[in-house]
Order: C-alpha cells, then structure tokens, then sequence
C-alpha cells in the first residue's frame, strides 16, 4: 500500500478513491439503476455515486444519454476525491477518538 503508493510519487489516496468510484459506478449499474431506460440510466450512476457531486457538477445542466462531458467528468471526478477524502478522513477520526477513549477508560480501571 504505502510503498506503493511513495513508488507512484505519492498517487495512492486519488487511487483508491478512483476505485471506490468505479466500484460504486458497479454496484450501482447492478442494483439501483439496473432498472432504468438506457436515457436515464447515465444520469442515476452519477446521483448514485454522489449525489452531492452530482448537484455540484450536473444539476444545473444535466448530462443527456451519450452525451460525451469530458471536462465535467473531471469535475465530477475531482469532487468525488474530495468528497471521499472527507469521508475517510472523519473515519480515521472517528476510529482515533475511539481508541483514544478506550485508553482512557483503561487508564481510569473502567
């Protein structure tokens, strides 16, 4: 992972938010937009994936069925690794004020 990552000059965390991406467009072509007409289907995986990027990028102006975006595609992709990043960031606190608290509570004999 981190060796790796150091190797790509640092790339790992846009990386793996890059593959949560594509796992989330996956699961959600599988599941919650499987359903759906060919011209809807495009619209659904990006609500799907974030909806808040997608408020951020396509509400405004929203994407037609086929329609090749590149640049708003970046844009998307670029607030999903934000977004992604907060997500695991607020983890990693969440897990660290946890484990902080159980030291504390074993310090005091609780």
């Amino acid at each position: 992972g981190a060796e790796a990552a150091s190797r790509r000059g640092g790339a790992g965390r846009s990386g793996t938010a890059d593959r949560e991406m594509r796992n989330r467009r996956t699961e959600c072509e599988k599941t919650t937009c499987s359903g759906m007409p060919d011209n809807q289907r495009t619209e659904c995986s990006y609500k799907c994936i974030s909806d808040e990027c997608w408020g951020e990028v396509y509400a405004k102006d929203q994407i037609e069925e086929g329609e090749v975006d590149t640049e708003r595609s970046r844009l998307f992709a670029s607030c999903f690794r934000k977004a992604y990043k907060r997500e695991v960031d607020a983890k990693r606190e969440e897990e660290r004020q946890a484990k902080a608290e159980a030291r504390r509570n074993k310090a005091q004999g609780l």
